[in-house]
């Protein structure tokens, strides 16, 4: 009985055993079928899911789209595309060209014949705009002005001006300027107003001081700087200049007959033999910006000779025009502005 029980017991434990194993078969089995499943079957749909759903439909799509897409663009990329790949080509290509012609120069061309009529008519007709200088810088400018005069050739030998200078350029370089004396030939340096040079603003005063020269009334230029000084000769403080209105009180003042024009027909018909005249033009018909000129001018075998004149500015006289119309042309067009018969 007993061997009977050992033996039924070692078979049970067999038999467990069997199970055991069995079953530890099936679970290895099945775990690495599960195994294979998640990788061959499982992690690819994940995946698959994950890319095209999450990623590219949820994240990319959405949040994208959403949140981000604007974001960065206008954060990091729109700026920095547009300064290095687009604006400058944009300008020079589209813009730059339109925007000078038809917006500037449209403006411009627009309003440029109205102002200088405008400026022509309150120059001449107002006297609210004109400077009257201290006698304190009339007597400073006349001291500077006896120094420098002593060394003009034109005031020594009471000849002609024929290019009154450039203050630019000699304050650029004043060495390179004067390298050939030219200083010595020029109104330049000479003082008006308040600490204007003649050489910028000075040119009616130079036509008068040539005037006189011409006629054989010579007068001292620094009398005639003194003199418009007192006497409202400068438009805002000589800005713009000589007051075109104040040279006929001028020649009024020292009894030479003085004869004014504000028409070119009415000035070339009133031409005599061996006349005189002192002519003030815009050096350029459509362009303010160029300035307004005064000179001298003489009648001599029918020709018409500018000193100092616009255009000109030669000693020789090579440059002899047959009428007003042509002087006034010269290089840029110019127009006629005022104009006065002297004598």
């Amino acid at each position: 009985v007993a061997r009977d029980a050992v033996d039924w017991t070692k078979n049970k434990i067999n038999d467990i055993t069997d199970g055991v194993k069995k079953a530890a078969i099936k679970a290895k089995e099945a775990v690495v079928e599960a195994w294979n499943w998640t990788i061959k079957k499982a992690i690819p749909a994940v995946g698959k899911f994950f890319n095209e759903t999450v990623w590219k439909k949820w994240i990319v799509g959405d949040v994208w789209e959403t949140f981000c897409k604007d974001w960065v663009w206008e954060t990091f990329c729109k700026d920095w595309v547009w300064e290095t790949f687009c604006k400058d080509w944009v300008w020079e290509t589209f813009c730059k060209k339109w925007v000078w012609q038809t917006v500037i120069q449209g403006a411009w061309y627009k309003i440029n014949p109205w102002l200088m009529d405008t400026l022509t008519k309150v120059v001449i007709g107002k006297n609210d705009l004109v400077t009257i200088v201290s006698i304190d810088q009339s007597n400073k400018n006349l001291l500077t002005n006896s120094k420098e005069i002593a060394s003009k050739t034109w005031a020594t030998n009471r000849s002609p001006i024929y290019y009154q200078g450039y203050m630019p350029d000699y304050s650029a370089n004043p060495t390179d300027y004067n390298k050939n004396g030219r200083v010595y030939n020029e109104a330049i340096l000479l003082k008006c107003c308040y600490d204007k040079d003649l050489a910028d603003k000075g040119c009616g005063l130079v036509a008068v001081y040539n005037i006189g020269v011409l006629s054989g009334n010579y007068i001292d230029m620094r009398s005639i700087i003194y003199w418009f000084e007192q006497n409202k000769g400068f438009v805002l403080n000589a800005v713009f200049g000589v007051n075109p209105n104040i040279i006929q009180n001028f020649f009024d003042s020292i009894n030479i007959n003085a004869q004014g024009f504000s028409d070119l027909t009415q000035l070339e018909n009133a031409r005599t033999i061996s006349g005189l005249y002192i002519v003030c033009q815009w050096n350029n018909a459509t362009d303010i910006t160029k300035g307004a000129h005064f000179y001298a001018v003489e009648e001599r075998n029918g020709q018409l000779i500018p000193y100092n004149g616009a255009g000109n500015y030669s000693s020789n006289l090579s440059k002899q025009y047959a009428d007003f119309a042509s002087m006034l042309s010269h290089d840029d067009g110019g127009s006629f502005i005022y104009g006065y018969k002297i004598g």
